[in-house]
């Protein structure tokens, strides 16, 4: 009991404090248990400990919600399509995770490896995700590097978000918005 305890402990710490630039990844093994959209899983490692994992360097269209109250906010076209194709892919798979920190919602930075298979990099090269253009991006170099030369790729070839032209995600984060918008006229959120 004292050695998974121990265990558990040096999990927490290795995913809690950020890897320095140019360091190695720490590497967790799991198994996916739920894809949330065409970025975010949850795994469950060795221990049951569950990890919510962020996709590091790849930006998703988002996925439709529902709101508090009734109604739901659109999604962003793809959104359905990446979670869909994360899921048959993914979920319910062993996976390797090599974690590179925590952003600002606490989710695991990490790239998911499906065997040999780097996933993120699948989804840009799928054409079913960006290169993440945020602010922070935890990303390594070599990582951030063949995410966007997959994602030139991708547009090249028109694969995917692509095959409409370019879809720029802010451009289309902000035509989301705008469907919601008049929904909230009035409400809290509104006025705030």
């Amino acid at each position: 009991m004292q050695a998974v305890s121990v265990a558990i402990l040096a999990l927490a710490v290795r995913l809690l404090v950020p890897v320095p630039a140019g360091l190695a990844a720490q590497r967790v093994e799991g198994r996916v248990t739920r894809v949330v959209d065409g970025d975010t899983v949850w795994c469950e490692d060795a221990h049951g400990t569950k990890l919510r994992i962020r996709l590091v360097g790849i930006d998703a269209p988002e996925v439709g919600h529902l709101r508090n109250g009734g109604g739901s906010t659109p999604g962003q076209p793809y959104g359905e399509e990446a979670r869909r194709a994360l899921t048959a892919r993914v979920l319910r798979e062993a996976v390797t995770l090599e974690v590179y920190g925590r952003d600002r919602y606490h989710r695991i930075l990490g790239v998911v490896y499906l065997g040999p298979t780097n996933v993120n990099l699948w989804l840009v090269e799928s054409g079913l995700a960006w290169a993440y253009k945020g602010g922070r991006n935890d990303a390594p170099a070599t990582v951030r590097e063949r995410i966007e030369a997959a994602e030139h790729e991708a547009r090249r070839a028109r694969r995917g978000l692509w095959a409409d032209g370019n879809p720029d995600p802010m451009l289309v984060a902000k035509v989301c918005a705008e469907a919601v918008l008049p929904q909230l006229k009035g409400s809290p959120v509104a006025r705030a």
